[in-house]
């Protein structure tokens, strides 16, 4: 196995825990997860479950902080030729590296769409942009700090009980 240390989601590469490798990671995050859309992407988030933390650092120890996963889909059908396929994925993938530490704790899946085989660098990586910057707002935030409820003590001093009546059921309905 090997070790992570805190770097791993900051480092440049994209690692086995950088991505989602199994059918069930992608099939978690197409059934739950948020949608974002562009004219040639689709962006589905998923926030990740603290069961599932748990689950990922019994296999490989984890940093402090859940890196986010990435799982790409390019269809044959939205690019013909497997250059394009494999252009749009490794733009995506150098994308999301420069964007993966304030998407934390997410599961995504991007899945092309038609047109996008034809669309340049610079229209792409701009697209892939506006969509990590709505993948981010899709992040729920923390809950609220509950407090404690004031002490009941004093409370039940102020109840007048003598009003109060019981209710009895007869057995015999």
């Amino acid at each position: 196995m090997t070790e992570y240390s805190d770097t791993d989601l900051t480092s440049t590469a994209f690692t086995r825990r950088s991505r989602l490798l199994t059918p069930a990671d992608f099939q978690r995050v197409f059934a739950k997860g948020r949608r974002c859309n562009s004219q040639h992407l689709q962006l589905i988030v998923r926030q990740r479950a603290a069961s599932e933390n748990a689950a990922d650092r019994a296999i490989t120890p984890a940093p402090a902080t859940t890196a986010a996963r990435l799982g790409l889909t390019v269809a044959k059908r939205v690019a013909r030729r497997a250059v394009d396929r494999n252009r749009i994925k490794r733009i995506a993938r150098d994308s999301f590296r420069r964007h993966r530490q304030h998407l934390s704790g997410l599961d995504i899946v991007l899945v092309a769409r038609a047109g996008i085989a034809d669309l340049p660098r610079r229209d792409l990586h701009q697209a892939l942009e506006n969509l990590w910057r709505r993948a981010k707002t899709l992040k729920p935030t923390p809950s609220p700090v509950k407090l404690a409820p004031p002490d009941a003590s004093g409370f039940a001093d102020s109840l007048d009980t003598s009003t109060v009546t019981t209710a009895t059921r007869d057995p015999s309905t």
